[in-house]
């Protein structure tokens, strides 16, 4: 039968499909239009988690070589000794909840601070960052700290006294002023 049906087709007329080739046909574009589909959704969301990221700022959440929460011994350690733990008399309160125990010197290209760890006095862990350094370096650091974290949130300056005060509150809270004297860091973890 089957030899029969090739022998009578005529040239140049198209054949008729049988039901199962169309089925089989209909079946093949549903199956690659469910994989498009699929393939459509795939890359959505892997553009949404690359925003996500983007917007995200773990690295940013610590000061330079530091992460929030390391205990005095990792902070000293993390600093390669630039940073020495203080012996309890030359130890200070920031406030109720934060106590100065370590302190060095924070050197970088065109830049040279002297630094305060300040930990928290209930878990023990880094919470702030105090520098103080040279007028001449303020600016420095405040393009470091742009270059870091953004344009600030602001950034004042006094008419008379030519004093600025530059700030950000995410994702960390930093407050820098800049006065002929010198400059005054305080680089906080988010709630202090």
């Amino acid at each position: 039968m089957r030899y029969a049906k090739h022998i009578l087709h005529k040239p140049g007329v198209p054949r008729a499909r049988s039901r199962s080739s169309r089925y089989r046909q209909a079946e093949e574009s549903q199956r690659s239009g469910a994989a498009r589909k699929c393939r459509m959704k795939l890359a959505r969301i892997g553009l949404i988690a690359l925003m996500l990221l983007a917007l995200a700022t773990p690295a940013n959440a610590a000061w330079e070589y530091t992460r929030w929460g390391m205990n005095e011994a990792q902070a000293v350690t993390a600093s390669r000794r630039a940073v020495r733990s203080l012996p309890a008399a030359e130890r200070r309160m920031m406030d109720t909840r934060v106590e100065y125990r370590a302190r060095g010197v924070f050197s970088v290209a065109g830049l040279r601070m002297n630094i305060a760890l300040g930990f928290d006095t209930k878990t023990g862990g880094l919470a702030c960052v105090s520098g103080r350094g040279a007028a001449a370096q303020g600016d420095v650091l405040r393009q470091r700290l742009i270059a870091r974290f953004g344009p600030p949130e602001f950034d004042d300056q006094d008419e008379r006294s030519g004093e600025q005060d530059i700030g950000w509150t995410t994702p960390d809270k930093i407050d820098l002023v800049i006065t002929s004297a010198g400059f005054t860091l305080l680089h906080c973890s988010p709630g202090y």
